[in-house]
């Protein structure tokens, strides 16, 4: 995979800021991972980095803002134990210029559209705690991984009943 590296960089970064989340607030470790992300003015240097590892171009600042995004909107991101209440998290993190970028968000005759492609490919990387979670675990149940799978098939299917239209799925989600 000519990608590897860049895709563990990633994954490596995403674990060192949620340790460091853990490390300054233990009861609130994912927002304290985001202020330190814009304490620290970490975009630029994560960017930068994630250049080193191979990405080029927008590809870093995109990677950079995944980062942000996963811990500054944690409670949007797709959870085992959150099957039930998939779509009862607050979509207000549609308004984040970080995820309006990364997902594509255009206009259209006065109507806001989302790319799909992008819009997964957040889901999927938003998840990347759970999945990491799932894989330390001394045994995988197959019941977390079946209820990751229908949290991100229900948040996938959300997107493309609203016809990939901001509005509407902020809507659904209300």
């Amino acid at each position: 995979m000519p990608n590897q590296p860049a895709i563990w960089g990633t994954v490596l970064a995403l674990c060192t800021l949620e340790a460091l989340g853990r490390f300054c607030n233990p009861k609130d470790p994912d927002h304290a991972a985001a202020e330190l992300f814009d304490l620290f003015r970490l975009r630029e240097q994560t960017a930068e980095a994630f250049g080193r590892l191979g990405l080029a171009g927008e590809d870093r600042w995109r990677a950079a803002a995944r980062l942000r995004i996963a811990f500054g909107h944690p409670e949007w991101a797709p959870k085992p134990a959150a099957v039930s209440t998939a779509f009862n998290a607050p979509l207000s993190w549609m308004h984040d210029p970080d995820v309006a970028w990364i997902i594509g968000v255009n206009e259209y005759e006065g109507v806001r559209y989302f790319v799909k492609e992008p819009f997964e490919e957040l889901l999927w990387w938003m998840s990347l705690p759970w999945l990491l979670k799932i894989a330390a675990s001394t045994t995988v149940p197959a019941e977390s991984i079946q209820a990751l799978e229908a949290a991100l098939e229900s948040r996938m299917r959300a997107a493309a009943e609203a016809g990939y239209r901001v509005e509407s799925l902020l809507e659904m989600g209300r």
